[in-house]
């Protein structure tokens, strides 16, 4: 079995209450951190074929709890093919930032 936790973009601000964000770093919960969690599957995919060491490529499995189960369904919509199951520990129904005003200030230097 390998696993793979990643650190994908934004990760730092998740359970924050005091968001820093700026233009180049922020809470993108949702497209890029799916991105993310894919091009980490495939990265690793990849690593094992090219030393050749075997695994099965039709069992690959995304589980996540909360925000994370959200990201797994979100790689499932970009990746329809990648994942075989998805294990879901209470995702979102509709995550509670699409509806909250966000400011991110641009500070042009």
């Amino acid at each position: 079995m390998v696993t793979i936790q990643c650190d994908f973009f934004g990760w730092e601000f998740m359970q924050s209450v005091s968001l820093n964000e700026t233009v180049s770093n922020f809470n993108d919960m949702g497209i890029m951190q799916a991105l993310d969690n894919i091009t980490a599957v495939i990265i690793v995919s990849e690593f094992i074929k090219d030393n050749n060491l075997k695994f099965n490529a039709k069992k690959i499995i995304a589980d996540g709890q909360s925000h994370g189960a959200y990201l797994a369904f979100l790689c499932n919509r970009f990746a329809p093919n990648l994942f075989s199951l998805i294990i879901d520990n209470s995702a979102w129904i509709v995550p509670a930032y699409l509806t909250l005003n966000r400011r991110i200030i641009y500070k042009h230097q």
